[in-house]
């Protein structure tokens, strides 16, 4: 058995791996026997976000799934937010 703070604690890690994700927040819990995951986060100015949220929906089933066995029913994706990409000075 996992608990719920793993099981976020995962999707958070999943998720926070995409070069375009800044920040994000993960809550889960199981109804009927199957998983559901809300995420809330910020990502890069000028990102395809339909495109990214579809990656990030497809493959966090699969990790979860896949790593922890239980089914997963829903995962619901909010973009908060967009932030700008801190570019390096050079003098």
């Amino acid at each position: 058995s996992i608990s719920i703070s793993a099981l976020e604690e995962m999707a958070t890690r999943f998720i926070a791996a995409n070069e375009s994700v800044r920040t994000v927040r993960v809550a889960a819990w199981v109804r009927d026997s199957k998983l559901n995951v809300q995420a809330k986060l910020s990502v890069a100015e000028g990102t395809n976000i339909p495109e990214t949220m579809q990656a990030i929906q497809t493959g966090l089933k699969s990790h979860i799934e896949l790593l922890s066995g239980i089914e997963v029913n829903k995962i619901m994706l909010l973009v908060e937010k967009t932030t700008q990409v801190v570019k390096a000075r050079v003098e």
